[in-house]
């Protein structure tokens, strides 16, 4: 009953003084402690301030040019340590944190509480930087998941990661993977910065600097995404358009990194993620079409005179790209066929290799980042000649918030 009355009184107190969350943020921490004091509910639990963490979280919906954030709405596991570096000492043990929404006071929770055997963890501030590792969501059965201060596993056969084809718009293996991994630290310096481990940039600007203020979590995927299109950079002089047909982008290297079912990082202090590996994992040498666009002669978004520069690329039906397992030294080529207007046939190209940079036909992946390759059409009234370019952006990543005024 004591526990009770104890959990009631914090949520009453926190109510007072959380402000409701927006589509992309969570509370923010208040200076002054308002209410009772409460002890931390493991008597061994040792900290110098009466500050506690809490939880919230937002989410990043993958646009493929820039990040945008809307809610998370799923629990996830965390392993907290103070002193990183050189004490490395436990905090929370892959607490899990749950998810609630309070719709009727526009609030999102993220509560640890009321799990058994997880108490109340508190700041202390003798003992920076503190280092936060997570894992979204929260594993029903954490059997073989590890998640330390130097280790992440998510054991094989826990997950389903595929990759993507797509045939005339239609992609395959939609379900994304289960899994995102996040890794942060807070620093005690003049800024007290925070630090995204894997993607190494400083986070968490916008929310002050006291050494207790929301801790930004963010998430970040295993997969990568590539996408294909297709431009012009002649002027279109001819009164004769021309049609893209029969286009195939295969792969054409062997041991093509096609699935995996977990994934591990050991003795690391850096990105888990640039720095781990797939498990379970199936290769193919049967070398797999990736992107099938069969066209249309005729049709106005298949007219080749339309895609005049590269803000105007055409996509073949799959702008928002596929996903792919992370691998190096992948070689692709591209076959399709540019027909006239009255459907004869202009010119045919066969195995084309696809390039990085018009000259390094051997292609790396890393997780996190969106590919796209553009196929460069060039000297239409002349000689037809074609070459590639490319750009990277950043992904998807999942991003959540660690506050800590859960009783203010």
């Amino acid at each position: 009953m004591k526990h009770i009355t104890s959990n009631i009184t914090r949520w009453f107190y926190m109510l007072l003084a959380v402000p409701a969350l927006t589509a992309c943020l969570v509370c923010c921490s208040e200076s002054s402690h308002i209410g009772p004091e409460i002890e931390p509910e493991k008597p061994d639990d040792n900290h110098d301030t009466d500050y506690p963490m809490s939880f919230a979280a937002s989410d990043n919906d993958g646009a493929v040019t820039r990040a945008t954030y809307t809610d998370l709405t799923t629990d996830f596991m965390v392993s907290t340590y103070k002193s990183y570096g050189s004490g490395n000492t436990l905090v929370m043990d892959k607490y899990k944190v749950n998810y609630k929404q309070d719709g009727w006071n526009n609030i999102l929770k993220w509560d640890y509480t009321v799990v058994d055997g997880q108490y109340i963890k508190y700041w202390d501030y003798s003992n920076f930087p503190y280092r936060f590792h997570a894992i979204a969501p929260c594993p029903t059965d954490k059997t073989g998941f590890v998640l330390t201060a130097t280790e992440l596993k998510i054991p094989a056969g826990s997950d389903n990661i595929n990759y993507q084809t797509c045939k005339n718009g239609t992609p395959t293996n939609d379900a994304d993977p289960k899994y995102y991994i996040a890794q942060v630290q807070r620093n005690k310096t003049a800024e007290n910065t925070d630090k995204d481990i894997i993607s190494d940039e400083d986070i968490n600007r916008n929310n002050g600097n006291e050494l207790n203020r929301i801790v930004t979590m963010v998430f970040h995927r295993l997969t990568s995404k590539i996408r294909f299109g297709i431009y012009s950079t002649s002027p279109w002089t001819t009164a004769n358009k021309l049609y893209i047909t029969d286009l195939k982008i295969k792969v054409a290297s062997d041991k093509f990194l096609t699935n995996a079912t977990g994934f591990e990082c050991t003795s690391n202090t850096g990105s888990f993620r640039d720095n781990g590996s797939f498990l379970g994992t199936t290769k193919k040498d049967d070398h797999p079409v990736l992107l099938q666009y069969d066209g249309t002669v005729g049709t106005e978004e298949n007219d080749l005179s339309k895609f005049q520069g590269q803000s105007s690329a055409f996509f073949l039906e799959c702008k928002n790209g596929l996903r792919q397992l992370p691998q190096k030294d992948v070689y692709l080529t591209v076959s399709f066929n540019l027909k006239n207007a009255d459907g004869t046939p202009y010119k045919t190209y066969t195995d084309i290799p696809v390039k990085w940079d018009d000259v390094n036909p051997l292609l790396t992946w890393k997780a996190g980042y969106l590919y796209t390759y553009y196929l460069v059409i060039n000297n239409i009234d002349e000689k037809l000649e074609i070459s590639f370019t490319a750009t990277l952006t950043p992904w998807e990543n999942i991003s959540g918030s660690l506050s800590t005024d859960l009783e203010k």
